[in-house]
């Protein structure tokens, strides 16, 4: 496998990425630029799975699992700013010398601000129902859904990210619940929702980021997303390809698998480095 390819401030700038690495997996091997997948609140790793057989084929794809999430410690820096330096510290660590983001949700606000970083080697940015575009976020799905502590409390919360409740599956809600049993992952979920959206609003935004970012960007949000509105795609800058799905929740890359990888294709096409030059 080649992978030689391998604040909350709102601007650009010089990252010190001084926090240690988090868990990461590569999830498929490949000689192309490879891409990078940053999954969103509440979620890890295991996330990307129904995503994988979609993607572009011939890229190594590592997954990292976002602080205080799956195997990553949440470290002391609970901010943006801190996120970011935690997943650039990951992918240094992994060897990356260029690569291909893909975020979702909280991990599309990680990985905006980690494309932004004067530094970064991102060739292209793929974001899903991203966080940081606006302030409203919905506080009873926040609340409800880092409170559950059973299948069916959690079930009733899980529906909310979807617009056919038919993908959550048992085996997906249960895998959500596992780590729950554990304190601490509670109480750092807790702490995260009171950095990120003290009192039911988002306190980030990569708005500025975005203005920032010369490397191709993708962005979709489902049109019925009941956790964060499709209406904060209005106006942001004009070099951003913005797609709004029909019929589909706040997982589009779940719910609807093709459309999402094709966008993720047509940015990686833009950016002219699909391919390794060895």
């Amino acid at each position: 496998m080649n992978r030689h390819n391998v604040t909350d401030s709102t601007e650009c700038g010089s990252m010190t990425p001084d926090e240690p690495p988090l868990h990461y997996i590569w999830m498929a091997e490949g000689e192309n630029v490879p891409i990078v997948l940053i999954h969103g609140f509440g979620s890890s790793i295991a996330g990307w799975h129904p995503f994988m057989p979609v993607l572009p084929t011939g890229h190594a794809v590592l997954a990292i699992d976002l602080p205080g999430h799956g195997r990553s410690a949440l470290g002391d820096n609970v901010s943006l700013e801190g996120f970011a330096a935690s997943v650039a510290t990951t992918i240094k660590h992994a060897g990356l010398l260029t690569f291909h983001l893909v975020g979702h949700s909280l991990g599309a606000a990680v990985a905006a601000r980690v494309a932004c970083n004067v530094s970064s080697a991102a060739r292209s940015l793929t974001l899903i129902s991203a966080a940081g575009l606006g302030s409203e976020i919905n506080k009873e799905f926040l609340d409800g859904f880092t409170s559950a502590r059973d299948e069916g409390t959690l079930e009733h919360w899980m529906q909310e990210l979807v617009a056919d409740p038919a993908w959550i599956t048992p085996a997906f809600i249960r895998a959500t619940l596992k780590p729950r049993r554990e304190p601490t992952f509670n109480a750092g979920q807790a702490l995260i929702v009171e950095k990120f959206f003290p009192g039911g609003m988002q306190k980030i935004s990569i708005r500025r980021d975005l203005e920032r970012i010369a490397i191709p960007t993708s962005m979709a949000f489902g049109s019925s997303d009941r956790i964060i509105p499709a209406k904060h795609l209005l106006d942001l800058p004009g070099s951003i390809s913005l797609h709004v799905i029909d019929d589909v929740g706040h997982l589009p890359h779940i719910e609807s698998q093709d459309r999402i990888a094709h966008l993720l294709l047509q940015a990686i096409g833009s950016s002219g480095t699909g391919c390794s030059s060895q």
